[in-house]
This record gives structure tokens, sequence and C-alpha cells, in this order.
């Protein structure tokens, strides 16, 4: 029977308020719980992932079951709600025998949060700087709309005025055709 390792690292971005996370890795299959820990910030994990190491009839390789990471923040502030903050999930596999493990074990290398900090406000820039050329593009859009409304509204008000004052006329030519049958004029 063949074990896969687990090791991986959490960080719990800097931010405003007191905020730690639970952090849960269970099996999908089965919900069997391979590791757990609650009220943490930066916390380094690691599990085991039984697996087989039998081929079977056609001779695959099994897959193993699939794993659910599942973060859940929790806020110690009781007056209200603290902003969310982003958690990095970093983690690596590696079978007793590979060599590439060796390697990962001897240059073992914790997030540093200055740089994960860092990594997090550039992808909040991209999403402003995305939103900044979204919102371009629809004050774009939304000033030719109206352009066109513009134009439209100025064509019915042409035909009302006409419309408007061609009725006036027509209603002086019928009061002054009364006016003569009665002879009042």
């Amino acid at each position: 029977m063949v074990h896969l390792k687990v090791k991986g690292e959490i960080l719990l971005t800097d931010g405003p308020g007191d905020i730690h996370v639970d952090v849960f890795v269970s099996k999908v299959k089965g919900g069997t719980v391979l590791y757990t820990k609650r009220s943490c910030t930066h916390e380094t994990f690691k599990f085991t992932l039984p697996g087989s190491g039998e081929r079977d009839k056609q001779g695959n390789i099994p897959e193993r079951d699939i794993v659910r990471f599942c973060i859940v923040q929790r806020s110690r502030n009781l007056k209200g709600v603290d902003p969310p903050r982003d958690v990095v999930l970093k983690y690596h596999s590696e079978k007793p025998s590979d060599k590439r493990a060796e390697a990962v074990k001897s240059n073992d290398v914790r997030l540093d949060r200055l740089a994960v900090t860092l990594d997090t406000v550039m992808e909040m820039f991209d999403g402003v700087s995305e939103g900044i050329d979204l919102t371009a593009q629809l004050e774009k859009q939304i000033y030719e709309q109206s352009e066109r409304t513009s134009k439209a509204v100025v064509i019915y008000s042409v035909f009302s005025c006409v419309f408007l004052i061609l009725t006036g006329v027509y209603r002086v030519y019928l009061a002054k055709n009364d006016l003569k049958r009665l002879k009042l004029i």
C-alpha cells in the first residue's frame, strides 16, 4: 500500500480586525477528516492520504480520493462584521520514493507575510485597473446610447410641435366657420 504525504501552508493576509480561520481537510468520499486546526493565521500542515499500490484489472493505478479543503473565516469582533481577507493556501504532495520530495524537504521555505500581502495588493490593483477599463467601456456605450436617445427625442419633439400647430390652426378654422354660420362675424 502506497501512502501519499501532503504538506502545505496556510497564510491569512494582513488587514483590519482580529480575524482567524478554521481549517478542515477531509476526503469527499466518506468525509474522513485528515487534518483540522482552529483559530490560525499562519499555519503549516501535513497529512497522509492512504492509497493502494495495487493495479486494477486493466493495469491502471487506481485514483485516490478527492480531498476537500474547507477554510472558514472567524471574526472576534462582536460589534460588527470585519471585512473579508484573503487566505493563501499552498500545498504539495509527495510519494515516499519521490526524489523531488527530498529536495523540497531540504529546501523548506515558509511564506513571507510581506510577499503574500504584496501579491494580494497587486491582484487588487489588477482588479481595479480592469474595473477602470470596464467603466470606460460602459461610459462610452452609455454616451452613444444617450446620443441616439437625444436624437430620437428631438425628432419626436419636432413632430409633436408640428402636430400641435396644425391642430391649433385647424381648430381656429373650425371656430371661424362656426361663427360665420351662426352669423356672429
